[in-house]
């Protein structure tokens, strides 16, 4: 009991830093250095980017991470480090603050679907894909699982959470967004195989991370689902949230390789 009593507090104090790293993320520097429409995409907590007078031709939705909101696309340096490349390639950015500090729940997935379906509506019927950073990875993954056409192309995620283990399914600030109760169905490295066959994942993550569990990590996701999906987890230097774990010019790339 003592034993597990020190890795639950462990796991507590991680995710407490998870949010104090998470929102060192947002703050004002020089804008893109490329003429944007910036507009709301279906409502208030929205944000939409794309190339002032070129053609979208796909779409990618940011799944924001703690203590972050919509607006961090446009006003972090880090989040211009990976969408400057995916805007000069012709896709839209779109995110969402879906409620916040939500880890996955329900509404939180409600958000992002309005905010899928209205950027279909502005955009058009164009390849989509995810783009996750920490927690907002948890509600990427609900969406991939019920997403059974296979509209969503794939994958990148950030220093991603990709699970919730029973300890983390308890901390007070996971439970809170869950209205007191996480289930265990929540966990998304609890679902059979089949939840992400034939998917295609590239994860950024960090061996020094000291904030995602190893239970819950993007080592831990490939090593589950590997034999049934394409998960590439790219080793990137630093802890949670590192600068080098942001690679735009990869992502583009990687994301125009797939069509």
């Amino acid at each position: 009991m003592r034993r597990h009593a020190i890795v639950a507090a462990r796991l507590v104090a991680a995710l407490v830093l998870l949010c104090s790293l998470a929102s060192c993320t947002t703050h004002h520097d020089p804008d893109y250095s490329l003429d944007l429409n910036d507009v709301t995409v279906g409502g208030p907590g929205t944000v939409g980017l794309s190339v002032v007078g070129e053609p979208v031709k796909a779409i990618a939705v940011y799944f924001h991470g703690a203590d972050q909101t919509a607006r961090v696309i446009r006003d972090s340096e880090k989040h211009r480090n990976v969408f400057d490349p995916l805007l000069r390639s012709g896709m839209a950015i779109v995110a969402a603050d879906a409620g916040g500090d939500a880890y996955g729940n329900p509404a939180s997935r409600e958000d992002y679907l309005r905010l899928i379906a209205d950027a279909r509506e502005k955009y058009g019927q164009v390849p989509l894909f995810f783009v996750a950073e920490s927690m907002g990875a948890l509600a990427a993954l609900a969406l991939l699982n019920e997403d059974t056409h296979h509209d969503v192309k794939a994958m990148v995620g950030i220093t991603p959470l990709m699970g919730l283990p029973p300890d983390l399914r308890t901390v007070s600030f996971i439970e809170g967004p869950w209205e007191g109760s996480v289930p265990s169905d929540a966990d998304p490295l609890s679902w059979p195989l089949d939840a992400f066959e034939g998917r295609s994942f590239r994860l950024y993550a960090s061996p020094g991370d000291k904030v995602i569990p190893s239970s819950a990590s993007a080592f831990a996701f490939a090593n589950r689902f590997g034999s049934v999906a394409r998960v590439d987890v790219l080793e990137c230097q630093g802890g949670h949230v590192a600068s080098d774990c942001y690679r735009g010019s990869e992502v583009a790339a990687w994301f125009t390789s797939l069509g």
